[in-house]
């Protein structure tokens, strides 16, 4: 998956990213590398340019289903729980 702003700066190229059932996963990186682009193009609040997102084998931009998301903060730690319905 990759994503391109506006300005042809590159947020997110050639991302494949697998999660499995039950794993806890942390992203991580200095400022600017890509990680809010990355959840918000996994919640759908941002399309990709190139590629897809596919959760529990729905492709996010075909396929109909729920997705909520919540962010918890806790002592300035972020922490986002996706849940697929």
């Amino acid at each position: 998956m990759t994503k391109i702003y506006k300005n042809k700066i590159k947020a997110l190229e050639n991302i494949n990213l697998t999660i499995n059932k039950g794993e806890k996963v942390t992203i991580f990186g200095p400022n600017g590398a890509g990680k809010t682009t990355l959840i918000k193009t996994i919640g759908m609040f941002i399309i990709p340019d190139r590629g897809k997102i596919k959760i529990k084998g729905y492709d996010t931009q075909k396929d109909d289903y729920v997705i909520e998301i919540k962010q918890k903060n806790k002592n300035k730690n972020i922490s986002v729980d996706i849940i697929i319905m």
